[in-house]
């Protein structure tokens, strides 16, 4: 049978922890020594890709990314490593996961991946330029491995068509303490942080947020207890991709080029726990209607 590929799955962990640690054994993959387990492994899914060939039903190579630096600027570059199984390397499976992982990242909104192969792996070495993957620089002495130092090239792949600013939504009430507040926190929580993200502002924004949307939203894990209601202006509308208003009515600002939307929802001011609960729940539902229609929705991999 054909090998195959797809997209991999914390149930994947002990399978990518028998070909991680391999890797780790034959000393020619990576700098760490020490073995891996079930555990280990199920603690790098998350936002990033991992992808698995199979053979018959079985894991035999993965690719996995993760983010390469923590500065939100370079949000969108995933570092990646590539192992296989000792008895399918050489046979193609290597390619297969690189190729899905480019695929993966490319859906995602990764705009570059990076990886580190040691100079003398010449396997390895060859398998990134058969992928495409551009050679860009040497560290050398990057490490000692069993004390003996090591140089790695270093190899990346951009992804053109994601190198973009990530869309901003803007969220606008009046006060800028109760919906266009939860609307953006939702928001936040719910889209894939590469594709979108919002932020909220008022008209006429009050000094704190109302502690009834603090209460609801601490409810369901998010916390806005520390944000500062800002002014809706002109400036800060610009270069808004999608503006969604919630009462303002005319004093919300026109943003050329941006959809705009309007929801008109109630105040949550002042009223009952149990009504700002729905309109909180009314609010996610729009939420994940726009997110999902946009083609924002955060990736599953975990």
């Amino acid at each position: 049978m054909p090998l195959t590929t797809r997209t991999a799955h914390p149930n994947d962990a002990a399978a990518l922890a028998r070909i991680y640690n391999q890797g780790i054994e034959d000393r020619v993959a990576t700098f760490e020594t020490r073995p891996r387990t079930e555990a280990d492994l199920r603690a790098w899914f998350g936002l990033f890709p991992i992808v698995a060939v199979e053979d018959a039903g079985t894991v035999v190579a993965f690719a996995a990314s993760s983010p390469w630096r923590t500065r939100d600027c370079y949000r969108g570059i995933g570092e990646f490593s590539v192992y296989v199984a000792r008895e399918h390397r050489g046979r193609g499976a290597g390619r297969l996961a690189v190729e899905a992982l480019i695929a993966a990242a490319r859906e995602t909104g990764l705009w570059k991946l990076l990886g580190a192969v040691f100079s003398d792996n010449e396997r390895s070495l060859a398998l990134m330029r058969a992928c495409g993957l551009r050679e860009v620089g040497r560290y050398e002495r990057q490490a000692e491995l069993e004390g003996v130092w090591r140089d790695v090239v270093i190899f990346e792949r951009r992804i053109p068509e994601n190198e973009r600013a990530r869309a901003r939504v803007l969220f606008a009430c009046v006060h800028n303490a109760g919906r266009s507040q939860m609307a953006a926190a939702l928001f936040n929580a719910s889209a894939n942080p590469l594709k979108a993200i919002a932020t909220s502002a008022g008209t006429q924004p009050a000094e704190a947020v109302h502690p009834e949307v603090a209460t609801v939203l601490r409810e369901i894990g998010l916390d806005v207890s520390s944000a500062v209601p800002q002014k809706l202006t002109p400036e800060l509308a610009q270069g808004t991709h999608t503006l969604v208003t919630m009462g303002c009515g005319e004093e919300c600002p026109v943003v050329p080029g941006a959809r705009r939307l309007d929801w008109p929802l109630p105040d949550p001011k002042g009223r009952p726990l149990g009504e700002v609960r729905a309109l909180r729940d009314d609010l996610q539902a729009r939420v994940d209607a726009l997110v999902r229609e946009s083609g924002w929705a955060r990736p599953r991999f975990a």
